[in-house]
């Protein structure tokens, strides 16, 4: 009998514990927001299925990037026993100044116009934000900018319009004063590292021959601006200049970025097919 007690107080244990835990998902719609519970950091969001102690109250708080967001939440959260609520966090963008040093333009960010800067009318008013597409137009004289847009400063962006000939408009695309080849023959075409990099050194449009091969970095800003690029991208990696020899030294490499993933890798200069998308300073 005294064994069935035994047998019977384990169950019951067991259950009452199963009966009593809670778990919880956090999301945010701001990035790199941490999220502390009870005075414990637990990461950063989104955090999904994470143990606490249910039916109590739960102090919790999430902090975020002071430059990008008005302020931290603090609340209160309580978790019954058996459930897994999901609580989303809303964050506010701050407000940030930019003060605009060039020509009169018009201007657009994020492709949406906002003003005419003229000799008085210079200062803006935006929501802060990274990565801030900001275009400056006058006629066909032009520029365009990806620029970190932070609160609680008066950000100052000085600029220059570029007028680019139509004949060169048509085949290329701008990013951050880098010029890009932009054409159905760089989205298509598969070709080895060394030819690839003469056809850069040798490419000419209009009056522009001062085409190179890009770095890695380079690619990595033209993937984090990829829609700025008209004719779009094939499904190859493309090369860049940055090259080095394997540890053996029996292959040539070059670094290479995929624009369907994001991903860098390498490639064997010699025998690798990949495409190339040359790029000239502004």
């Amino acid at each position: 009998m005294k064994n069935i007690w035994i047998v019977l107080l384990v169950i019951s244990s067991f259950l009452y514990g199963a009966e009593n835990k809670a778990y919880v998902n956090i999301i945010s719609n701001a990035e790199n927001t941490v999220i502390w519970l009870d005075g414990k950091n637990i990461g950063e969001a989104p955090i999904l299925q994470y143990e606490v102690k249910p039916n109590q109250a739960i102090y919790l708080q999430a902090i975020v990037d002071k430059n990008y967001y008005k302020r931290d939440i603090k609340t209160t959260i309580k978790v019954n026993s058996k459930t897994i609520p999901t609580f989303s966090l809303k964050f506010e963008k701050a407000q940030a100044k930019i003060f605009f040093v060039g020509a009169d333009a018009e201007l657009y960010i994020d492709d949406k116009f906002i003003k005419k800067l003229e000799d008085t009318n210079r200062v803006v008013t935006v929501e802060a934000n990274k990565n801030t597409k900001i275009n400056l137009e006058d006629g066909y004289a032009r520029t365009e900018m990806f620029k970190d847009i932070k609160a609680n400063t008066l950000n100052t962006l000085q600029y220059t319009l570029i007028t680019i000939p139509k004949e060169v408009r048509l085949y290329t695309s701008t990013v951050n004063e880098l010029m890009w080849e932009d054409t159905k023959e760089a989205v298509n075409t598969d070709i080895n590292w060394e030819k690839a990099y003469k056809y850069c050194q040798n490419l000419k449009i209009a009056d522009y021959e001062d085409f190179r091969m890009p770095t890695i970095e380079e690619l990595q800003e033209l993937y984090d601006n990829k829609d700025a690029i008209y004719n779009g991208f094939g499904g190859k990696f493309y090369w860049s200049d940055t090259t080095f020899q394997s540890d053996k030294k029996i292959w040539d490499y070059s670094s290479v970025k995929n624009f369907e993933d994001g991903e860098e890798s390498r490639s064997i200069k010699e025998f690798d097919q990949g495409r190339v998308r040359c790029v000239r300073d502004i």
